[in-house]
């Protein structure tokens, strides 16, 4: 909810309505992230080192965004609305087909360790999702969008240097 509350807001000036950033960034995550979901499935043994390259891919494409929104974007400004749009789509789908990973790989692992915990982390993922919007405004309140968006890839980072106590030695195989 941090990464996309605060592309929402800074795609605001660069597609030049409040209605085409919330349309475009939200479809562009939902939808890539739902691919990122599904391709989380051909991924054939999951374990603590598969779940850390997805959360390192996020901290680097999360830099990558901070970085493309400081510079791309406002070079790009005097191209057409299509272009622009096609532009934020291109620049959100790497980060939403990683984002859309974590959550399935995790609900593997935990299948494989503690199938009873399950119901747990839908209500933990549910639960947080409500707070981090709240979080990311008052984030935004304090620091901007921008420290929001680093905040977002701190939280991803932690959950990368928390990865190695999930316990590789939960395997998963990849559904037949």
């Amino acid at each position: 909810m941090f990464i996309e509350i605060a592309l929402m807001q800074k795609m605001v000036l660069f597609l030049g309505h409040p209605t085409f950033a919330i349309s475009v960034v939200l479809t562009s995550l939902l939808g890539f992230s739902g691919v990122g979901a599904l391709l989380s499935g051909r991924v054939a043994r999951v374990d603590a080192s598969a779940l850390r390259t997805v959360l390192a891919a996020i901290v680097c494409v999360v830099a990558i965004e901070i970085a493309a929104v400081a510079t791309l974007l406002p070079a790009a400004l005097g191209l057409p609305i299509v272009a622009r749009v096609a532009l934020v789509v291109a620049l959100l789908a790497p980060l939403g087909l990683c984002l859309g990973m974590p959550f399935p790989l995790g609900i593997r692992i935990l299948d494989a360790r503690h199938a009873e915990l399950i119901p747990w982390g839908w209500a933990i993922n549910g639960f947080l999702s409500v707070l981090s919007s709240i979080l990311a405004t008052v984030v935004a309140m304090v620091g901007g969008f921008t420290l929001v968006l680093l905040a977002a890839g701190a939280i991803y980072a932690m959950g990368l240097m928390m990865a190695p106590h999930v316990g590789s030695s939960a395997m998963v195989s990849a559904p037949e």
